[in-house]
């Protein structure tokens, strides 16, 4: 009998505990995390840049513009100290990229039927992997090309001809190859539109870096769009950046939002058709998976969709992200602890 009163008693006393835990039920409010913007000044701040990536190359990061010749053929870069400095003080200060010259080969374009510029960019030491978008009535193909990067000069040379083709995967107009990933031999390239009632069996591209063969692995069904991937880490992981522009969503019909159902919804995200989010992703025997960290919420802003386009993980201390030219140019911070 006493040890039964002395169980009950204990059994109270944990109940009055607060013990903090995540609520991980469905439709439940998760953390929304308000991005900090770096401001930039000169012609890298023109919304005309509409920026579809962004990467690292040693330490200086790298922005990518859809199209350099808008800038007599040059993308740009901002060295990390800059950005460290910049995050680390309360200034606002406009920070100046520096410009990067790319060398096209003669009548570049005229290779790509249908040119829709470039959508993503990935370095391998002194060598450069970007994707090409073209489409031309009605015929959508993504391209890899390679080139070259001479420190000295910053100078990028490019190749004349593509590395590789890859097919569309649905037939949405203006929708291909969106990330690029390297991995020692092999370079990894994301589709844009994986949601389960567009794309039924999403994979992902895996171009040998030796003999230029074209294989697939199966890739997971996530909802709405992803444009750019950080670099893989030591575990094979990655982020992508995920998102639904209100203008889209007549063209990305989703039905069930698996992430929304397991891990709810912010605040702001419960009371907007707008989704901004950050997904992570790892890459395991062969296929690739969702990992078991809840993805990355940013805290809307009412009225305004972000187009958000690039991404990078900064260090230990967050993501830098960057829209096309909605609502206009806006490269940002988005503090998050890994």
């Amino acid at each position: 009998m006493k040890k039964r009163i002395y169980l009950l008693i204990a059994f109270i006393g944990l109940s009055f505990c607060r013990i903090p835990q995540i609520d991980n039920e469905p439709n439940s409010p998760i953390q929304e995390i308000a991005y900090r913007q770096i401001h930039l000044t000169g012609v890298a701040s023109a919304a005309k840049a509409e920026y579809s990536g962004l990467t690292w190359y040693n330490n200086w990061l790298v922005l990518l513009p859809q199209y350099p010749d808008k800038f007599d053929d040059v993308i740009f870069a901002i060295s990390k100290d800059e950005i460290n400095s910049y995050i680390s003080s309360e200034s606002t200060y406009q920070i100046t990229p520096q410009e990067i010259k790319v060398d096209f080969p003669k009548n570049f374009e005229k290779q790509f039927p249908g040119y829709e510029g470039l959508e993503a960019i990935a370095f391998s030491g002194n060598q450069v992997y970007l994707t090409v978008e073209a489409e031309k009535k009605g015929d959508i193909r993504g391209y890899v090309i390679k080139g070259e990067i001479d420190d000295a000069a910053m100078e990028i040379k490019l190749d004349r001809h593509p590395e590789a083709v890859v097919k569309p995967q649905t037939d949405i107009s203006n929708f291909s190859e969106e990330a690029l990933l390297i991995s020692g031999y092999s370079i990894y390239t994301i589709y844009e539109a994986n949601g389960a009632n567009l794309n039924y069996n999403p994979q992902m591209h895996v171009l040998s870096r030796t003999d230029g063969t074209v294989d697939v692995i199966p890739f997971p069904n996530i909802e709405y769009r992803i444009t750019d991937a950080t670099e893989l880490d030591d575990q094979n992981r990655f982020w992508v950046m995920n998102y639904l522009w209100s203008g889209d969503r007549e063209d990305l019909y989703t039905g069930k939002d698996a992430l929304i159902d397991k891990y709810g919804l912010g605040e702001t995200h419960s009371k907007s058709e707008v989704v901004e989010r950050i997904i992570e992703l790892k890459i395991e025997n062969g296929n690739v998976k969702l990992t078991d960290r809840a993805p990355v919420y940013l805290q809307l802003k009412e009225g305004v969709s972000h187009n958000w386009e690039g991404i990078v993980k900064f260090d230990n201390h967050g993501f830098i992200i960057i829209t096309d030219k909605y609502p206009n140019t806006i490269l940002a911070f988005v503090p998050y602890k890994f």
